[in-house]
């Protein structure tokens, strides 16, 4: 790789310039985080998965590598995720799945993807008023890197690559 020497300055001023202002950045994250929130102190938490102050618990609806309702499999790559009501008290949470080309990704619904070669996509999860999942299943399938998304004021979810109404699923 030739470059001038104005390129270099430019890209040795840029990486010192971006040094600078990330330290202070660094030196945020590396401190320890403080235990004791307005709802006390967190406790450990046995499956190792979410410390929660006392009194408060979780509930693992979908995992990785678990079987979809639609046969395919639960993909990586959780991002983004939006919660819109539903139908008799239930919710559905639309799941954003940041996956590129390759891997496991998320199942094609009706057999169709925006694009062969994308694995990421979103996933539906639909919850009932007992917080059981009820069904889960791909909903958009073949985006490359679809970042974040999330709910739209009109009650739609805005992915990568396309807008779908949650009403449609």
């Amino acid at each position: 790789m030739n470059l001038s020497r104005r390129e270099f300055f430019t890209l040795a001023g840029a990486s010192a310039t971006g040094a600078v202002l990330l330290s202070p950045l660094q030196a945020f994250y590396a401190k320890p985080a403080i235990a004791a929130g307005p709802y006390g102190n967190l406790v450990t938490d046995p499956n190792g998965v979410l410390d929660l102050p006392s009194g408060f618990t979780y509930r693992r609806l979908s995992e990785t590598g678990q079987t979809m309702n639609d046969g395919y499999l639960v993909p990586g790559g959780h991002d983004g995720m939006g919660a819109f009501a539903g139908s008799n008290g239930n919710t559905i949470l639309i799941r954003n799945h940041e996956l590129g080309t390759s891997g496991n990704g998320v199942g094609a619904p009706n057999g169709s993807k925006y694009n062969t070669n994308g694995r990421g996509g979103c996933t539906k999860l639909v919850v009932n008023s007992s917080r059981n999942l009820v069904e889960h299943r791909g909903v958009l399938a073949g985006t490359i890197r679809n970042c974040a998304g999330g709910p739209t004021p009109s009650g739609s979810w805005l992915g990568a690559c396309k807008k779908i109404k949650y009403q449609s699923f």
